[in-house]
């Protein structure tokens, strides 16, 4: 699907500034305040009105089937002035139109009970008065939602933190300033099995827009403006969805005259105004709009299946899990499946976590994707920077990665997209990561589908991830979010690109001068605080998913949903990092992994494998969050064995019960019917292929193997988890086995010796067994008894 993307930006203003608009074509504005144009849209708009016309539009709207889905208030320091949007909705609409506090906490006892969800909430005083208004739509689907209207910078933190938690998706946004100073927020947050992940970025400069509002960043569905007085200035909140089609626009600084014109040249039958803002500066009221094809809290993605075969964790794995989160003071999540028996393992799957750089698994198959459609070459160079002297434009101050990653001694040089995808999956390269999706001609976020849209469109993942981004746009939000409280009067670092950001976040210093230059060589840089950054940035959910929804994403490269065949395979081999999953899995188990460790206010770890063997894969992620200090150094002491566990119950086993076996007769020869029976048992926790062979020999010495004389091979069927099946026959012994005393042995699905056999085996070292206590002998054909027909006869 091609996405046409309308994404009109502000010019760039410097930071601090908010005075300038975007120039747009004028004109004739509609003499009503309401949307005349663009009438093949479902929405209908209204700006700058009093109560009593808000009143009677939304009385006329109704007429026409149309509810407001977002309501906008605005003081004029003598009135209240009313901008909203109308728009069909199934269900009903009920309001709550500049309340009082009691009459807040009426609405709130009236709709709390209800099946529904907040569309929109204004809070805020007007004059000495504070005032709220929402809208909350009643549709039968039981959502949980919640709402919080008076927060303190540092509680509103701990909400954004603890909702995100909860999977509920922040939808709406308000800031205000009390009478007395202190400034305030607000959020509605829904939990809609079926919404889309959000994250909201706030505090931000109107220069910081342009750069946010990229595809990359998630598709807008909000956007606020308000007084901050802790920069003392006005500042901008916008929220992003992860939704995977449709047009979109924004465009603020618009006259009315422009919001109609603007309206009329997007809005049609499936693009339609979501989210009115207005203010009013130099005597004039102006606006902000984003456009989208439905109201921005009514979007919807594919819900994540439930797991349809779910199993116990084992008492060795669920104390891996518990010890691993009291000692650490952490939490700890698990998905894993058996892609072909479908067999589950979780523990807290359903929980966001930070990926770290186990996001580049998604930015590796886009890559692959690009390849296969032609609009990519695995030998087209990209260069790592322009000159032999500079930064950018994919530089990232991490050294030491080893081939074939880049450093500072990569100046000046150009590499094939085929080294930059085998550097950021191979040794993790965050510089070759930047390249492969911020590159506006090769990149993979910048195509008319770009990553994040495509990654929220496959069915059963998008609904369990957050906007994923470039490792400079993850380090410029951290140190960004590490000043805008703490010191909110120095320079954002959304103004500097995120390469020459690079050296100042990694190693704590500006080593080649670029921010100061870039700056204009300022007497000091802006500040910022590490623990502070990151702990923000963690809360905001940028680069998290949940741990099953990770797992789905493998489950489908798997099984090819986003590459064919052979190009499915070359994205799976390709993923040769270090394996801590798979550190202690038996050497025949193939392991393709992809993890990460992100410092600062903790060190969430995440490990993600696909586990091979033969016929049976196993998708597996473990991810870590909050104080696992340390836990980076240690991976493998902990995801390790957690990884063993997880191939033990979900992958079979099976062997031979010897004290089940035997033959008859003990004695035969060439051409005799002999029986030979086994009991074979699956001790593995994963269901075996539908049908493997049993192989049973004839040895002269208690070492059975394919060298020895085969006496019959049987076909046996699937044996599930925990269950067995006697493998037997009777038939006559082959005339290929010379008499002597034999041992009688046997060897379960003889044919995965080459790994690549009929059953995935956890173990390969116990499929063979031999009779106890019994020898067959095997002897020459007895010499036939003849008779002439003549008897002797007494004389």
């Amino acid at each position: 699907m091609i996405l046409a993307v309308l994404l009109v930006l502000e010019t760039p203003l410097q930071a601090g500034t908010d005075q300038s608009r975007q120039t747009l074509s004028t004109g004739i504005a509609s003499t009503q305040n309401v949307s005349i144009r663009g009438a093949s849209s479902q929405s209908r708009y209204v700006r700058d009105l009093t109560r009593s016309n808000w009143d009677a539009a939304t009385s006329f709207q109704a007429l026409a089937g149309r509810d407001p889905v977002d309501i906008e208030v605005r003081w004029t320091g003598t009135e209240e002035r009313y901008s909203g949007v109308f728009f069909p909705v199934d269900g009903t609409v009920r309001t709550l139109i500049q309340g009082s506090s009691s009459q807040w906490q009426n609405f709130i006892n009236l709709v709390a009970p209800l099946n529904g969800r907040f569309l929109d909430v204004e809070v805020g005083y007007f004059g000495s008065t504070k005032r709220y208004s929402a809208i909350f739509l009643e549709d039968g689907d039981n959502y949980s939602f919640a709402l919080r209207t008076t927060n303190t910078e540092g509680q509103f933190q701990a909400w954004l933190d603890q909702y995100l938690r909860e999977g509920r998706a922040i939808v709406d946004f308000e800031a205000y300033t009390e009478p007395d100073g202190d400034f305030r927020l607000a959020g509605v947050w829904v939990n809609d099995p079926n919404q889309p992940r959000t994250v909201l970025h706030y505090h931000i400069e109107a220069a910081d827009i342009s750069d946010l509002l990229r595809p990359l960043a998630g598709r807008l569905i909000d956007f606020e403006r308000y007084w901050s007085p802790l920069h003392d200035e006005w500042r901008y909140a916008v929220i992003t969805a992860m939704y995977p089609s449709g047009e979109w626009g924004h465009f603020r600084w618009m006259t009315s005259s422009e919001l109609d014109d603007r309206h009329a040249q997007i809005a049609d039958s499936n693009t339609h105004l979501t989210d009115i803002e207005s203010w009013a500066s130099g005597g004039t009221v102006y606006y902000g709009g984003v456009w989208g094809d439905g109201s921005k809290s009514l979007l919807e993605v594919d819900a994540i299946p439930t797991d349809l075969d779910p199993q116990t964790l084992s008492s060795d794995l669920s104390t891996l899990l518990t010890n691993f989160e009291a000692s650490n003071q952490g939490t700890i999540g698990l998905w894993a499946k058996n892609l072909r028996t479908g067999q589950t393992l979780s523990w807290r799957a359903a929980e966001p976590f930070y990926l770290a750089s186990s996001t580049k698994v998604a930015v590796h198959i886009r890559f692959w994707q690009e390849i296969q459609a032609g609009r990519l070459t695995l030998n087209q160079m990209l260069p790592y920077t322009n000159c032999a002297n500079c930064r950018d434009d994919w530089f990232n101050g991490t050294a030491g990665r080893g081939f074939p990653g880049f450093n500072a001694n990569n100046f000046g040089q150009s590499f094939s997209l085929q080294r930059f995808d085998r550097a950021m999956m191979e040794v993790s390269d965050n510089a070759a990561t930047n390249g492969l999706v911020d590159d506006p001609g090769v990149g993979v976020s910048w195509d008319p589908v770009n990553l994040n849209e495509w990654l929220s469109g496959i069915p059963g993942v998008g609904r369990g991830w957050w906007p994923v981004t470039s490792i400079h746009d993850v380090d410029r939000t951290i140190m960004w979010q590490g000043q805008v409280v703490r010191f909110p009067d120095d320079t954002s670092f959304f103004t500097v690109p995120g390469w020459a950001l690079e050296a100042l976040f990694r190693d704590g210093g500006d080593t080649y001068g670029d921010v100061a230059a870039w700056l204009g060589n300022p007497a000091s840089l802006p500040r910022w605080n590490s623990n502070e950054g990151h702990a923000r940035y963690y809360a905001m959910g940028l680069n998290s998913a949940t741990p099953r929804a990770f797992g789905r994403l493998l489950e489908g490269l798997w099984f090819g949903d986003y590459l064919d065949a052979e190009t499915t395979r070359d994205a799976i081999t390709s993923m040769t990092e270090f394996r801590p999953l798979g550190a202690r899995l038996p050497s025949h188990i193939a392991v393709w992994a992809k993890g990460g460790v992100k410092g600062g206010a903790s060190d969430p770890v995440s490990d993600t494998s696909l586990f091979e063997v033969g016929p049976d894969a196993i998708s597996v992620g473990v991810f870590t969050k909050d104080n696992v200090r340390g836990a980076g150094t240690i991976r493998s002491s902990f995801t390790g064995p957690i990884g063993l566990e997880v191939a033990e119950a979900l992958f079979a086993d099976l062997q031979p019960d010897v004290s089940q076996s035997g033959f008859l007769p003990s004695e035969v020869f060439a051409g005799r019917d002999l029986g030979v029976a086994v009991r074979v048992v699956n001790t593995g926790g994963g269901h075996s292929a539908s049908n493997f062979d049993v192989d049973f020999y004839a040895s002269a010495d208690t070492t059975i193997s394919t060298s020895d004389f085969p006496i019959v091979t049987v076909r046996v069927p699937s044996i599930p988890s925990g269950e067995s099946t006697v493998a037997n026959n009777i038939s006559a012994f082959p005339d290929t086995i010379p008499p002597g005393t034999y041992h009688i042995g046997f060897i379960v699905d003889s044919s995965n010796a080459t790994i690549r056999g009929e059953v995935g085996e956890f173990s390969e070292s116990n499929n063979i067994g031999i009779v106890p206590d019994a020898r067959l002998e095997v002897i020459l054909d007895p010499e036939p008894v003849f008779s002439d027909g003549f008897e002797s006869t007494p004389g």
